[in-house]
């Protein structure tokens, strides 16, 4: 009876400490869901381009950079934390709201609906057609998000960035304007950690013929569009080798050798790359030559680029090539130096990428030359959004990491946040359509202060920590393990583009109202209160879910202390009877004796034999006390 006493109350303090119990088990648990939650989100991603345009109503974005969030009934977010003053709210509304009242710094956000962004100078400036496709497309994504976000105790940001350039994210929020405009997903680390151990080399045809008008509007040579296009592409390496090499007009000077640069992370900064400025002065200073490019400078650009792949230790080789592809006239083909050079590119597994600038004529020929070496071409004619432009290159690094990765969402280094809220833990995860094309990336990412402070009896943050680790290290040992000889390289995306697509637009791409100067201050439109005594809208669902589980846990303390009560009185019953029994037995043998009536050795009736009864825990009390435990565990919050 002890043991029985004694697991009952162990089971009531379990219950009334789940709050502590439970705790240890969140932060792997919310690891988990954001496992799941960016798979779901890049699976539904892809599944929205698999149709050549999707719907063709398209309601108004609510704009990242220039946000209307009173138009979406914003609440104000109870930070988990009191984290909020890394928008230097709290001083902002001490003294807004004065030293006497009570400030709970939060911020304002919308759950009704997310928020979009598109690369851009100007916060007035039209959307390209892929990027207003990309806008209207990825509405589609908001239920996801919602029923995501709904089923979460924790606050995290959800996002996808297109390759076209579009960006979405939820919930909406406000952000700075002008940094907000230069925002560009696509060269952060979520995105560009996309990729495998990868060795780049950018090849640059500055020849006679690269002077010549690359637009119709006559505006800019072919160079200066290689250029930027080399420049946009070089920023996407994530830890990873580049080269650049140039060629063209027998300028010997340009074609010198250099070691391979391997690209830092710096987590402070994580666009930012000083070991990459020679490269990029290298291509800022390139000029156009005044001879032509031939047969034999192709040739030594290759040779250059196999000569740098030497030195990238166990990674992929790819050539990125900007060229009119003039060269290829003639007897290109025919050329013993061109053959060889060919050939050794394809015996070392190199990967060509041909970009020709308005080709025209000789896009034939780089036709050929890709053919010759499997490798892709494309012929570019629009020049306004140079990655999406390069997107074989950029959807066959994608490739390459499903094939390393699987479906398996990719944790990032932990990074500081572009817009400054602080240091991020991100997953992320790439977006196929049902034919292959590379549509973007889907992310989730939280900032490590949400998770409350780094204090050993944190045991949420401590876990999830734990569990982001422990991923990264499972990462870092399938690299360890990569062997580029061997690896299985995909197929290169096919080009999508749906830049033509038409969409019902009645109220415009992006939501403008004139219900709120745009250029009202910052902190005025973001930085609430949420104190309660103040009307804060948010509510903490962390603390709402633990508040739940300490009530469960002392009402089952509670149902067990009754429950062991009523059994341990049952139990002084019938112990009561069977002392009751043995003393009319003990009687009875005395009488049975004097009777005659048959006894056993010790002289008791046979036919009044009594067994001691068991005590048993019942099945009751134990599927009582699973259920407070699971009941605790399912409770949700759906404020934000």
């Amino acid at each position: 009876m002890l043991q029985v006493l004694a697991t009952l109350f162990v089971v009531g303090i379990g219950l009334c400490d789940w709050t502590a119990s439970a705790e240890n088990t969140f932060g792997q648990a919310h690891f988990e869901s954001m496992m799941s939650n960016v798979k779901q989100i890049a699976s539904e991603l892809g599944h929205i381009y698999d149709s050549p345009c999707g719907p063709q109503e398209c309601r108004c974005s609510q704009d990242l950079c220039m946000p209307l969030l009173e138009d979406n009934n914003p609440s104000c977010l109870k930070s988990l934390f009191n984290t909020s003053n890394i928008y230097n709210c709290s001083s902002f509304l001490t003294t807004k709201l004065g030293s006497t009242t009570q400030v709970c710094p939060s911020v304002m956000i919308t759950t009704s609906r997310s928020s979009a962004a598109y690369v851009r100078t100007d916060v007035n400036a039209a959307a390209l057609g892929t990027q207003q496709s990309a806008i209207c497309r990825t509405q589609q994504l908001d239920p996801l998000f919602n029923s995501l976000s709904a089923n979460s105790p924790y606050y995290a940001r959800y996002f996808i960035q297109t390759i076209s350039g579009g960006f979405r994210s939820y919930p909406g929020r406000e952000e700075m304007g002008d940094s907000c405009l230069a925002f560009d997903g696509r060269t952060r680390p979520w995105f560009s950690s996309i990729s495998v151990p990868n060795h780049l080399v950018v090849v640059i045809d500055h020849g006679y013929s690269m002077g010549g008008n690359a637009d119709t509007w006559e505006l800019y040579s072919r160079l200066t569009y290689a250029q930027k296009f080399a420049l946009s592409l070089v920023d996407t390496v994530y830890v990873n080798y580049v080269n650049v090499v140039s060629f063209g007009g027998n300028d010997i000077s340009s074609q010198s050798y250099e070691t391979p640069i391997h690209v830092n992370f710096d987590p402070n900064n994580p666009q930012n790359h000083p070991e990459l400025e020679p490269l990029k002065e290298k291509i800022n200073l390139l000029t156009v030559s005044q001879n032509d490019t031939d047969a034999s400078d192709f040739a030594n650009a290759l040779k250059t680029a196999l000569r740098a792949f030497n030195e990238s230790h166990n990674s992929l080789a790819n050539v990125v090539i900007f060229t009119d592809g003039s060269f290829t006239s003639g007897n290109f083909f025919s050329d013993p130096s061109i053959t060889s050079i060919l050939d050794q590119m394809v015996n070392s597994n190199v990967q060509l990428f041909i970009y020709g600038i308005n080709a025209g004529i000789s896009g034939s020929g780089l036709q050929a030359l890709s053919k010759s070496v499997n490798s892709t071409f494309q012929n570019i004619i629009e020049f306004s959004n140079p990655l999406f432009t390069m997107q074989s290159y950029l959807g066959y690094l994608a490739g390459c990491h499903r094939n390393l990765y699987g479906e398996t969402g990719f944790w990032s280094r932990n990074y500081k946040d572009y817009f400054n809220v602080g240091y991020a833990l991100t997953v992320a995860l790439p977006a196929f359509s049902k034919n292959g094309s590379f549509i973007g990336v889907a992310a989730i990412n939280l900032v490590k202060d949400e998770l409350g402070p780094d204090e050993p009896q944190n045991t949420f943050r401590k876990d999830f920590e734990a569990a982001v680790e422990a991923q990264r290290i499972q990462q870092d040992k399938v690299q360890a393990g990569f062997d580029a000889k061997a690896f299985l390289r995909p197929a290169v995306p096919s080009f999508f583009d749906d830049s033509s697509c038409v969409y019902n637009m009645q109220s415009g791409l992006l939501c403008v109202s004139g219900q709120r100067n745009s250029k009202e201050s910052l902190n005025e439109r973001r930085c609430c209160n949420s104190c309660r005594d103040f009307g804060g809208g948010g509510t903490n669902k962390r603390a709402s879910r633990i508040e739940l589980g300490s009530v469960f846990g002392v009402l089952g303390l509670a149902v067990v202390v009754i429950t062991a009560t009523f059994w341990l009185r049952r139990y002084q019953d019938k112990q009561g009877n069977v002392n009751r029994e043995e003393s009319r037995i003990t009687e009875t043998e005395s009488v049975g004796s004097g009777l005659g009536l048959p006894t056993g050795t010790n002289g008791e009736v046979l036919e009044m034999k009594t067994h001691k009864p068991t005590m048993v825990i019942p099945s009751q009390v134990r599927k009582m006390s699973q259920k407070f435990a699971i009941g605790t565990v399912e409770v949700h919050s759906n404020e934000h």
